[in-house]
């Protein structure tokens, strides 16, 4: 298995959609999640909601 991970989930709205337009379009696998940050609980919510990897 290969695995793609995306920086900086939840750091803000843009970069939280550009990463989930690339999971969603399985480009990704994984992403690192930024706690504290402009849209961290959005993230976290949707990271559950999709069942998203996150480190």
């Amino acid at each position: 298995m290969l695995i793609i991970n995306a920086d900086d989930w939840g750091r803000s709205l843009a970069e939280t959609d550009a990463a989930l337009r690339c999971y969603k379009a399985g480009r990704i696998t994984s992403v690192s999640a930024m706690a504290f940050m402009a849209d961290s609980e959005r993230a976290a919510e949707l990271g559950k909601e999709l069942s998203l990897r996150t480190g």
